[in-house]
Order: C-alpha cells, then structure tokens, then sequence
C-alpha cells in the first residue's frame, strides 16, 4: 500500500513543478531533490511491501515513509499556494507588501525540505537493520499492477444499465452489514494510516489518522479542535443532531483535500476561516443548514467540487469566479445582490442550478469545459436569446431546464447540436417545445403540467434512446403510441402518471430493451401489444397496485425474458 502512496506523491510533485514553477522559484532544486530521494525510497518498499507480514518493525517502516511521503506533498502544496496568493493578481504595490512574507516563506520551506530529507535519509539507513533489498526500477509485483488498474480505470456512471437499483440498494445494506471479513479490511486500512473510523460518542482521533469517517457524534462538541491532527479527508455519514452546532477549528484542518459535512449542523453563516483550507478540492454541504457562504471561499483556489444541493436558499458574494480549479458546482438556489460572475473558468464542466440571469450576463463561450448546465427559468427567461450563446459552447452535452412558469418560447432549443441530454423539470412547463436538439438521446419530464398527450411529439424525435416521465401529464386519461414511434428508443420509464390506458399500435417501439412502470395508479393494463415487442428483455412493475398485478396477461409476460415486480 505505501508504494502506491508514494508513487502518488512523486507525480504530483512533478505536476506542482510544472504547474506552480513560477510560485517554486528559490526552492525548485530543493523539491527535485526531494522528490529524488522518494523515487530511490520506492525501490526500497517493492521489498518491504512484501514482507510487512514477517515483522511488526518493517511494518512500522513502511509507514514512517508513507507519513513522509504525505508531508512531502504537504509541504510543497501549502507553500506554492502561500506564494501564488502573495503574487498572483496583485497590483505592484501590494506584491511590495507582501514581498517579506515570502521571503519567510521560501526561507521556512527550505528549512522543512531539508528536515524531511534529513528524515528520509535516516529512515533508508534503517533498512540495513531489517534487510531490506533494493529492487530495481520497473520490476512490477503483483500488488503494484493491481493498484496501477485501479488508478487507471476511473468510476464512471453507466447511464445505459437501468433497472439495478433496488439491486444496487441490497448490495449496499449488505456490504453494511457487521463482517469479520470486512472489518479486516477496516482493520488493515487503519493500521496502514488510511483512515479512522470514529463510530462511537468517546472515540479518541488517533495522532497518526490522515483519513477520518465519522458515524457518530462526539459528546464533546469542541472534539475537533486544535489538537485535531493533520487530516487529509473527513467524512461525515447519516449524521443530524438538530440544535446543537458542530465546532471546527479551521487552523487545525490546513492539510485538508476532502471535507464532506452533509446533515451536520453548522450555523447559517459558514465561517471565514473555511478560506484557510487553501488545499481544499471537495467541499460537501448537503442538507446544511448553511445560508450563506463568506467571501473567503475565493481562496480556495484548488477547490475542484462544491456541493450545496439541499439547502433552500445559499446566499454567496461574486467569489465563484475566484475559484481557478472548480469543475463542478452543484447548487439549488444560488442567490446574489449582484448577477454572478461564472467567465473564463476553463476548468468548469458541471453548472447546476443557476439562475438564469446570472447566466445571460456572462460570456458562456469562456467555459471552454462546460459539460452538464442546469438553469432556473420563468416566464421572462429569453430562452432562444440563451441557446445562441449555448450553441457556441462546444462542450456542452446536457441541459436541464427548471421552469417556475412556462417560457415565452422554447424553439431555440433547435440550435443546441451538440447537446445529448435534456431535462425539463417545473410546474411551470404547461406544453412541450416545438422542436427539440437535434441530437437528443435522453429526455426526461419530470413534475410539468403537461395538457396534451406528449406521445405524438415524442415519437418522432429520431435519435431518442432513453425516456423517463415522473408526474409529468395532467390531460386526458389515454395515451398513445403510433405505428413506428420511437423506433431508436431502447429504454422507457412511466412513473405517476394519472393514466387509465396507454396505447400502443402495432409496429411501435421496435427497439425497445426495457420499459419501467412505476407507482400508474389509474393504469388497468399493460398495452396488448408489448408481446409483439421481440427486443423487449426487461419489464419492471414498481409499487402497482395489487389488482393490476392480478391483471397481468401470463402469455404476455411470459414472453418478456426478465420480468420483475417489485
């Protein structure tokens, strides 16, 4: 496990190098040196690795260098960050001001370089005493291959496997269970300095934890204080004490890359001392009760994910700007005295949930990485006007539009080529768009006020592959699906639709993998015509009710190879 960690180190050393030379000058030389002399220690630990298991001493080896390895890139991290906030968009005057706090800075670094290498260079001479061999660069053991998989094969959604959900949730409680087999794991990552598990209210923090997942509440509301040692990630899980605040103490969590507070109570008003987590990159503040975030969130230059969906209304001053690194923003009510100034961040790929005004004062065609786009409209959004800017934004690929009232027009829609996906959401959504992106291959409406049945318009949309409708249609009581509708779409969800009968004619939805029923209260029967759909494979009946299950034609869902009923 430590390899990896180093290897880790050593990469991003050589990133920072690239990235932040201007901000390393004075100590360049002395951070080569120090990454070479984590590349000769890695020879070392190919040895060691392998032998934790033969004596406690090489096991405790291990870890001295992984401790070293994280201090390393501690080090380097906060001061280029120190530097770049001296320097970077300051006027001359204020680069004088600052100008000795640099110089104490630099001299500071130097001083910690050397102490580190100081360390690294008694830690390797301490290999004699326990044998350890140094296998050559490039000898590859089992372990490292396994860990270089699992570095190069990201997570990703697979938005083309439906219907695992439930399934997803049983696996889940079950892994959650208590296991022997499982706490191993638990066991072995804590002794290795992965992470702490604090499940119990009289839990200590161990001195060496860098990674701390906490299931329980301290009794002590002060228990993350000055004495909190330098973590690199904490996690809160299914946590909600109502009327008692939880206390940080923002000097002592420096070192912090991931922060993730969802349920916990923190106050209305995030403190300014959250822009100390200068190596911040995941800020998670779901269902907080936090309405406003302070101005100092604009240091926060690393910040790559903010996460504040669930919470009413966040009030935030013009930062977002400020924050070079973020790529996804997810938000539910952004408010601001003044519009939000979003432009010229390159490395934005998610938007969610903005206001359309703070959009259309910006120039969206800066947004040169700009992927998922989630906007608040109403009755006097110029929608058409925004998908002339948006359909110069090459990136983008998904659009979801939340309708407090019905758009004076929706046909600029047409314009957006590139986008794949489209969400329409709001009470506010009454009839659907004359025209839809071009190349549309998912939509989905979820609680519009629909009048008319939205098949016939549907069906014709010719690359559409996947279709979800929650609550979504309030005309007639019929639906219908004609000769050859939807002849690319391969996956249909119904769910809440106040429907008595859905037709479907013969010919209709050739392609069709899987369809998904869900909580069609009024709905009698399946359309007669799903035993002729020979694609059909999957047909999943979600919380109907019993007598339409007592219904089910037995030749008809005898002929779909995986039926479930849930």
């Amino acid at each position: 496990m430590a390899d990896p960690v180093v290897s880790v180190v050593i990469e991003r050393t050589s990133n920072l190098l690239i990235q932040k030379i201007v901000f390393l000058k004075g100590v360049r030389r002395q951070v080569e040196r120090l990454q070479n002399d984590l590349v000769r220690m890695r020879c070392f630990l190919n040895d060691a690795d392998q032998r934790q298991d033969e004596d406690e001493r090489i096991r405790n080896w291990v870890s001295e260098i992984r401790a070293a390895a994280y201090d390393a890139e501690d080090i380097i991290e906060i001061f280029a960050s120190k530097v770049e906030f001296f320097t970077k968009d300051k006027g001359l005057v204020t680069k004088l001001t600052y100008y000795p706090l640099k110089i104490v800075s630099l001299n500071k670094i130097g001083k910690e370089i050397e102490s580190l290498r100081m360390r690294l260079k008694e830690i390797a001479d301490s290999r004699e005493e326990y044998d350890i061999k140094n296998l050559r660069e490039g000898m590859t053991t089992h372990g490292e291959e396994l860990q270089r998989i699992r570095r190069s094969s990201p997570l990703s959604e697979d938005k083309d496997i439906v219907g695992f959900e439930k399934i997803t949730k049983s696996l889940v409680a079950e892994l959650l269970k208590a296991d022997r087999n499982r706490r191993v794991v638990s066991i072995k990552a804590e002794d290795e300095n992965f992470f702490q598990i604090h499940d119990a209210r009289d839990d200590k923090i161990s001195a060496k934890s860098r990674y701390l997942a906490v299931h329980t509440l301290p009794r002590d509301k002060n228990y993350f204080g000055s004495s909190t040692p330098p973590l690199r990630s904490l996690l809160f899980f299914n946590i909600r004490r109502y009327g008692e605040d939880i206390s940080l103490s923002f000097k002592s969590f420096r070192k912090l890359r991931i922060v993730d507070l969802e349920n916990v109570e923190m106050g209305y008003d995030l403190p300014e001392g959250i822009g100390e987590f200068r190596l911040l990159r995941y800020l998670g503040l779901r269902r907080t009760s936090i309405g406003r975030l302070p101005h100092s969130f604009g240091f926060l230059r690393n910040l790559q994910t903010l996460d504040i969906r669930n919470i009413n209304r966040v009030i935030v001053s013009n930062f977002i700007c400020k924050l070079e690194g973020l790529r996804h923003l997810y938000a539910y009510d952004l408010m601001s005295n003044v519009p939000l100034k979003i432009e010229g961040l390159k490395n934005l790929q998610t938007l969610s949930r903005i206001h359309f005004d703070h959009i259309m004062h910006n120039d969206m065609t800066t947004l040169t990485s700009l992927q998922k786009l989630g906007i608040w409209v109403d009755g006097t959004s110029e929608i058409d006007k925004l998908c002339t800017h948006l359909s110069e934004v090459g990136s983008l690929k998904t659009l979801h539009l939340y309708c407090l009232e019905q758009p004076q027009s929706l046909a600029g829609l047409s314009k957006l080529h590139r986008v794949t996906e489209l969400k329409l959401f709001g009470r506010g959504l009454r009839m659907l768009p004359p025209d839809f992106p071009p190349n549309l291959s998912r939509l989905s409406l979820k609680e519009t006020r629909l009048g008319a049945d939205p098949m016939p318009v549907l069906e014709k949309l010719g690359q559409l592959s996947s279709l979800k409708m929650k609550d979504a249609y309030e005309g007639p009581q019929h639906m219908g699906i004609s000769r050859n509708g939807f002849h690319q779409l391969k996956f249909l969800e119904l769910r809440y639709l106040r429907v008595d009968e859905i037709k479907v004619e013969e010919g209709a939805l050739p392609q069709l993998r899987c369809l998904r029923i869900r909580e069609c209260y009024r709905l009698e029967k399946l359309p007669e015509e799903l035993k002729h759909i020979s694609s059909l494979d999957k047909l999943e009946l979600v919380d109907m009710p019993k007598d339409f299950i007592r219904r089910l034609d037995a030749d008809m869902v005898s002929s779909v190879p995986n039926l479930r009923i849930f």
